[in-house]
């Protein structure tokens, strides 16, 4: 890693190439119930590595002022300090990895690069001053033109010679490579070079791969920070990190500061993922395990499948929730679907096929045995807790959703898990299955349609769910692999593709169950007003359409008979109300009254 005489090298050469000068900062930290005056006592005791710097800047010939300053934060305390003291550039060492599990620069380089008010320079190694042959990556982002700068700053000072790489995925065509050298020279706009740089465009199948291949034959590499968008940088890590990690020799990375307004965007996100827990090495091995014999389809996963599948089925043909519920809290379905969704995470192919399998062969028996119970059931009528699954909507996306994030945040952090069976039962992985397979036995195309909807909406949602919040918590491999990141975004892309295409259907249907809402609320409110006046009392009413016309059949209590003008008068409102042909049927409930 880069030492602090290193480092304060570094600074001075570009101080003294810009007339400026260099601020030695020493951050002491102490805990918040430590009072600031032992921070301060702390403070002087390592007052002995800013004097070597000071000796240093009078070896080297650079102005160096120094500075201690207490705070229960080392990127806070560099941050405010290069805000009050106006500094252009600060200078950090890295070690070229980090203990932190997944994409992490470290607790202090991290919250420095995202929120610092000027550039930002990060060094592994210390052999920079050495560096006779520099490379410079490039895509033309904005902050390239930053590290050829200070690639020219340093070939100045020691004749170094520069190069300008372009790596080119894949494949190109003239005018694509036309472009690539146009990116090039862009990055080298403006830089008068004592030693014209020289340019180069290689083919490779990453960036990755192609830049730690040619950095090889380099001293140094300068890299701007990357410009990938948010998602790609949270769950793998920025290329330029990457890059620097698997370089041999020294390696820099420059980042260019950002206006107020995207700091400020910046800060807010950062603030609410500090709200979030996140897991620590050891609660991301002990999840991986028990998630692993969790996914892992055994004898009895598959008792409790065919228990659950009995009593969903049943609970559906005697119309009884609570039985359903209960077949709710013994289905096992949970396990292997968050056991997917935590594969994909970790980039594990085992758990992913070990998960898929259990979900499958599970679905499978679920469905069979329902099947049985359906053919072996004496009842065969459309129960009301049969119908409500057989029109999903995206109100049963939503909860899915929600059920998911519950679950896979229980099943991370051990504290909760009490809400577990409020899980499964919002979950409601079995009851669909039982649909699906009483739909079968009963010949219902149009029950299983929608039970089945129902289900794929529940597992798209779930999964979907559990990868994010699993991510959101911190949890990653130990190495971030190509193979292991195609395989995360080919699943995120899989499911979010699924949703999309499920949404379709559940939108559809709700925009029809809204419609026939606001019908029959239509029909009851011009019914209660035109009965209101008259001697009858509406029992209840039913309705369908029939081709361009509305059916509708009332039943009410009357003591009188019913005047047919009074029919068709509101018949009459009815279609005018709802716009449209409406034919009433009047059932009548004769009631006779007795004087007292």
């Amino acid at each position: 890693p880069a030492t602090a005489g290193a480092l304060i090298r570094l600074a001075g050469v570009l101080a003294r190439q810009q007339n400026g000068e260099v601020l030695a900062l020493q951050v002491v930290t102490v805990p918040d119930q430590v009072p600031l005056e032992e921070g301060r006592r702390r403070a002087e005791a390592g007052r002995v590595i800013l004097e070597q710097a000071l000796n240093q800047a009078k070896e080297e010939n650079f102005v160096l002022q120094t500075m201690t300053r207490v705070s229960h934060n080392v990127a806070e305390g560099i941050i405010d300090t290069a805000r009050e003291e106006d500094v252009d550039l600060i200078v950090l060492g890295w070690r070229g990895y980090t203990r932190s599990a997944g994409a992490s620069m470290g607790p202090i380089i991290d919250p420095v690069m995202r929120n610092a008010p000027c550039d930002v320079t990060v060094a592994k190694g210390a052999e920079w001053s050495k560096a006779k042959k520099i490379l410079i990556p490039t895509s033309g982002g904005p902050n390239a033109p930053i590290s050829a700068r200070l690639a020219w700053l340093l070939s100045e000072v020691f004749d170094s010679q520069v190069t300008a790489l372009y790596v080119q995925q894949g494949r190109a065509t003239p005018q694509r490579m036309k472009k690539n050298r146009y990116l090039i020279n862009k990055t080298l706009e403006g830089l008068e070079f004592s030693r014209p740089p020289e340019q180069k465009v290689v083919v490779a199948d990453s960036v990755v791969d192609g830049i730690v291949r040619e950095a090889q034959e380099y001293d140094l590499v300068l890299l701007g920070a990357s410009e990938e968008g948010l998602f790609d940088q949270f769950a793998f890590g920025s290329i330029p990190q990457k890059i620097a990690a698997r370089v041999q020799r020294t390696a820099v990375i420059v980042k260019h500061t950002t206006g107020p307004t995207q700091i400020w965007i910046q800060r807010l996100i950062n603030n609410f993922f500090r709200l979030l827990p996140r897991l620590n090495i050891e609660e991301q091995l002990d999840l991986r395990e028990t998630m692993s014999d969790s996914a892992r389809p055994g004898i009895n996963y598959f008792v409790l499948i065919t228990l659950s599948s009995v009593i969903a089925s049943l609970g559906l043909l005697l119309d009884s929730s609570a039985v359903v519920i209960g077949a709710m809290l013994v289905a096992p379905l949970m396990s292997p679907i968050m056991g997917l969704s935590l594969g994909m995470v970790l980039g594990d192919i085992r758990m992913i096929r070990l998960s898929i399998e259990a979900v499958f062969k599970g679905v499978a028996l679920a469905v069979v045995i329902a099947v049985f119970t359906g053919v072996l059931s004496p009842f065969k009528e459309l129960t009301n807790e049969i119908l409500s699954r057989i029109q999903p909507t995206l109100l049963d996306l939503v909860v899915a959703l929600a059920s998911g994030i519950a679950g896979a945040y229980a099943l991370a952090r051990k504290e909760v898990g009490a809400a577990l069976p409020g899980v499964a039962i919002a979950a409601a992985l079995m009851p669909p299955l039982g649909v699906l397979g009483l739909g079968l036995a009963f010949g219902r195309p149009e029950v299983v349609g929608g039970a089945f909807l129902l289900f794929i909406t529940n597992i798209a949602a779930i999964s979907l769910a559990g990868v994010l919040v699993f991510m959101v918590l911190g949890v990653r491999p130990q190495t971030w692999q190509l193979e292991s990141r195609q395989r995360m975004r080919r699943g995120l892309i899989g499911f979010t593709l699924l949703l999309i295409v499920v949404t379709i259907p559940l939108g559809t249907i709700m925009s029809s169950v809204v419609k026939d809402t606001a019908r029959q609320q239509a029909v009851r409110e011009v019914l209660q007003e035109q009965i209101t006046d008259r001697p009858w009392d509406m029992v209840d009413f039913e309705y369908r359409t029939e081709n361009e016309s509305l059916s509708v059949v009332v039943t009410i209590r009357s003591t009188h008979d019913i005047n047919p003008d009074a029919v068709e008068e509101i018949a009459a409102a009815l279609g005018t109300e709802l716009g449209q042909p409406v034919s009433l049927e009047v059932v009548t409930l004769p009631v006779i009254r007795y004087p007292e």
